[in-house]
């Protein structure tokens, strides 16, 4: 896995959660890295299933799909229940 998807998972694990670095995950990362996984998951299904390296691009893409749905749920907090009732 290239070191940069690897960067990633660490910062988002890692997030301060303020609007800028949110909107930037929203924006930019998230929809690339989601490209990225697309990518990976063709590549996995052009390989021949004998092949070890389609089990570790496979692992890879399985990753990098975890890691950008955990982003997504951690960009997209939840209300909390009084904001629900706020209005």
């Amino acid at each position: 896995m290239p070191i940069y998807m690897r960067q990633y998972i660490e910062l988002c694990r890692s997030c301060s959660m303020d609007i800028s670095t949110i909107g930037n995950m929203l924006r930019l990362v998230i929809p690339s890295l989601q490209r990225e996984a697309v990518e990976l998951r063709q590549a996995v299904q052009s390989l021949p299933v004998v092949y070890l390296c389609r089990r570790v691009l496979e692992e890879d893409a399985e990753l990098l799909e975890s890691a950008i749905n955990v982003g997504l749920r951690r960009c997209r907090p939840q209300p909390v229940q009084r904001e629900l009732f706020a209005a």
